[in-house]
């Protein structure tokens, strides 16, 4: 195997230069990242699909607040049990990583993160998708990388591509999955880099449009033109969501702090699943990732949001 590879090694550095080469390896990263963005995103639909059609109707309302606590329950199983490892962190994890191991990834974060992830969200789980395909595209950039022998530059490079990749495949948004390496991991904005992210991202689109068609997340229609007298709203929505924003971040910082005191992994479960599901029974929209809700936000029907909760009169 080592001697095959070093004879492939000769080949491409007399053959192919190196810019063109990372350029064919964004695509190859693009497309394993797409076609890893499209099944976790499937795999969540089908286990939220088999809970909503075949158990709920047995079980009822009642069902929804259930599912979050077993959901829970199984990935910690998966976690402690089977992987063995730790997958905690998120963006933050990889931002580390390109900071302080060379953008180097350990290999179980290809996978671990689909399954724990499609498992806590498919059975209701209030959480997004975003935050996992990140991290399962940047280890699939990091350890290509890795296994090719590339240096830092180049493997942060492909850690990049992997990622805009994934994260332009689950939101079928190329430029979203551009944007998002170039503003968080702050490559660097030279044509070398940037057209291996385009490519790889573009790569990622196509590859979700080929396994779950071409219709968008999050679809809307602008019926108003926008004037100047619409500016002070526009502000004044900036500032709501820049404090909400805050709000959100210190409320996760302090609660991850008051979880770090507690050593039982048991009373963790315990009261993770308590608080979600507490709050998913008093707003029901927060069961599993929301896209839905949103997406008929955005078309004027708020509705679902108050559905089956409290506040629903």
């Amino acid at each position: 195997m080592r001697r095959a590879f070093g004879r492939f090694y000769e080949w491409r550095i007399r053959h192919i230069g190196t810019t063109q080469y990372l350029t064919m390896l964004s695509i190859v990263v693009g497309a394993i990242a797409g076609v890893t963005a499209a099944v976790l995103k499937t795999l969540t639909h089908i286990i939220s699909g088999f809970l909503s059609n075949t158990i709920s109707p047995a079980l009822g309302f009642d069902g929804y607040v259930l599912y979050p606590f077993i959901g829970i329950s199984i990935t910690v199983v998966f976690i402690k049990l089977i992987l063995r490892q730790n997958i905690s962190g998120g963006i933050p994890r990889v931002l580390y990583s390109i900071s302080k191991e060379e953008a180097v990834i350990k290999p179980h974060n290809m996978y671990s993160s689909v399954i724990t992830s499609a498992i806590t969200v498919g059975f209701g789980g209030s959480a997004g998708l975003e935050g996992p395909t990140v991290v399962t595209g940047a280890a699939i950039g990091s350890n290509i990388g890795k296994f090719l022998h590339l240096n830092f530059k180049q493997r942060l490079l492909m850690l990049g591509c992997a990622t805009a990749a994934a994260l332009a495949a689950i939101f079928k948004a190329p430029i979203t999955g551009v944007v998002f390496v170039m503003e968080v991991f702050m490559l660097d904005l030279t044509m070398s880099s940037l057209v291996p992210l385009l490519i790889s991202s573009v790569t990622g689109v196509l590859i979700s449009y080929m396994l779950s068609g071409s219709s968008p997340v999050y679809f809307f229609r602008m019926t108003d033109a926008f004037t100047s007298n619409d500016v002070p709203y526009f502000i004044l929505l900036g500032l709501v969501c820049a404090f909400t924003s805050i709000y959100f971040t210190r409320s996760y910082i302090w609660l991850s702090q008051q979880f770090r005191k507690i050593n039982s992994t048991v009373w963790k479960l315990v009261w993770g699943a308590l608080l979600l599901t507490g709050m998913i029974y008093l707003f029901p929209s927060l069961f599993g990732e929301g896209y839905d809700i949103i997406s008929n936000s955005l078309n004027g029907d708020i509705k679902p949001i108050y559905r089956n909760s409290i506040f629903s009169s």
